[in-house]
C-alpha cells in the first residue's frame, strides 16, 4: 500500500523530534584545562538546564551553529563540531596557540570570534584559522558575550567591566561602535545568542533575556554552573520539513 504525502510527513516527524524541535542549547561547567564541558537543552520559560551528553572537551570559550552544524571553539583555539543529540564532539582543526575567552557567533555566512580582549575575527571553518576583522576592545573591557542581530551586520556585544555588564551595538563586518551602552547588567554575561525576535544571555548560572534600551530580565536557574555559551537551534522551515517528507517518500519508492 502507497503512503499518501501527509502519511510520509507524519512518519518523518515520527523518525526525528529532535532535529525538528527548536532549542536552546548550553554548554557548561568550564573550569580549569581538565574539566570537561558537557551540552544542555535549555528551557526557556525557566532556565533550567537537562543534560544532552558529554562534549570530552575543556573550556570551550564559545559555540554556535550555523543552520546545520554546532561549532564550539575552545580557549586552546580549537575548532569543534558537537553532535546536539549526543554531544559528542568531533576536531575539526587545531591552532597551536591560545585565544582569551570570550564568545562565538555566526553571521553572514560567516563563524564569528570575539575575544575576551575585544579582537573580532572571522573563524574559517575547515582551518580553525582566524583572520582579524577589527579590535574593539579598549582598557578595562573583558568581552564576553556575542551574538549577531542579522539586518546590517548587526551584533550584540555584552562586555564585561569594572562596573557591570553593558549591552553595545556594531557593525560585525567592520568591528566600528554603531551605539553607546545601552543596558547595563550586574551579572557577568558568559555567552549570547539571538534567536530571531529574542536575545538571551547566560551569567553562567543563570538565563536572561535582554531587550535593548529597558535592560535584562532574569528568567530563572540552569541548575549547573559554568556555562560558558548559549546557541539556538531554530525550527525547520515548512519547506525543509516538506523536503525530509519527499526524500522519506522517495526511499520507500525505491
Amino acid at each position: 500500500m502507497k503512503l499518501t504525502r501527509i502519511s510520509v510527513l507524519m512518519a518523518s516527524l515520527a523518525l526525528a523530534p529532535a532535529a525538528l524541535a527548536q532549542q536552546l542549547l548550553g554548554v557548561g561547567n568550564f573550569g580549569n584545562a581538565f574539566q570537561t564541558q558537557s551540552l544542555y537543552s535549555i528551557d526557556t520559560t525557566t532556565g533550567a538546564a537537562t543534560v544532552i551528553g558529554s562534549t570530552g572537551l575543556a573550556q570551550i570559550s564559545g559555540i554556535a551553529y550555523d543552520g546545520s552544524t554546532l561549532y564550539a571553539y575552545t580557549v586552546a583555539a580549537d575548532l569543534y563540531t558537537i553532535n546536539i543529540t549526543t554531544g559528542a564532539s568531533t576536531l575539526v582543526a587545531a591552532q597551536a596557540n591560545t585565544v582569551p575567552e570570550g564568545d562565538l557567533s555566526f553571521a553572514n555566512g560567516s563563524l564569528m570570534l570575539l575575544s575576551g580582549s575585544g579582537v573580532l575575527s572571522r573563524v574559517n571553518s575547515t582551518t580553525a584559522a582566524l583572520t582579524t576583522v577589527a579590535n574593539i576592545g579598549t582598557t578595562g573591557q573583558d568581552f564576553s558575550g556575542l551574538a549577531a542581530l542579522g539586518g546590517n551586520n548587526y551584533a550584540a556585544l555584552a562586555l564585561n567591566n569594572t562596573a557591570a555588564d553593558t549591552l553595545v551595538a556594531f557593525d560585525s563586518a567592520s568591528g566600528l561602535s554603531a551605539s553607546q551602552p545601552v543596558i547595563s547588567q550586574g551579572s557577568s554575561i558568559a555567552g549570547m545568542v539571538y534567536t530571531g525576535s529574542t536575545l538571551y544571555a547566560t551569567n553562567g548560572s543563570q538565563l536572561f533575556t535582554f531587550t535593548p534600551g529597558s535592560g535584562g530580565t532574569l528568567i530563572g536557574a540552569h541548575g549547573v554552573s559554568g556555562f560558558s555559551g548559549i546557541a539556538f537551534i531554530p525550527s525547520p522551515s515548512a519547506a525543509a520539513i516538506l523536503a525530509l517528507a519527499g526524500l522519506s517518500a522517495a526511499r520507500r519508492r525505491r
